[in-house]
């Protein structure tokens, strides 16, 4: 089951990257990052792991659900 996040912060393809960049170096898989819609959706399992590597990064993320 996927968990979503929202980004608030997000705004551009560099944000993109950047959190992309911040989930590999977590070790976190199987992540998607819509800009459109400013979500960041990852497995249940690792959504702990994937919260704290966006708020790091400089992204905090709010739980959608």
């Amino acid at each position: 089951m996927k968990k979503t996040f929202v980004v608030a912060d997000m705004a551009c393809q560099h944000c993109v990257g950047r959190i992309k960049k911040a989930l590999d170096a977590a070790g976190v898989t199987g992540y998607e990052v819509v800009l459109e819609s400013k979500e960041v959706r990852v497995e249940e399992s690792q959504a702990a792991a994937a919260a704290a590597a966006l708020s790091d990064a400089g992204y905090p993320a709010v739980p959608k659900d």
